[in-house]
């Protein structure tokens, strides 16, 4: 859970409202985990290193395992997505 300093759920709330937003916008169920993951996967070519890091992984081993299944994006999926996010920001 996505939670603010004080443990309410006031950024959850935030992000589960983008989320849906965007699963309107998009037809995409657009979920945090699925971002990051998506975001931590386009970093492929980096030092596994500096991709821990950024994952919070305690070990590399962690990141070359859960990421390293890439197998390219579906055009027609990013194009979309683009429009998308040129609309919303």
């Amino acid at each position: 859970m996505i939670t603010s300093i004080d443990s309410s759920s006031t950024y959850l709330l935030i992000i589960l409202s983008i989320s849906s937003s965007l699963d309107d916008k998009t037809g995409i169920k657009v979920r945090p985990h699925r971002l990051r993951h998506t975001f931590i996967t386009m970093l492929q070519g980096m030092k596994p290193k500096s991709i821990q890091q950024l994952a919070g992984h305690e070990d590399y081993e962690t990141t070359l395992k859960v990421y390293t299944h890439f197998t390219g994006f579906d055009k027609d999926e990013v194009e979309k997505m683009d429009e998308t996010f040129k609309d919303i920001f």
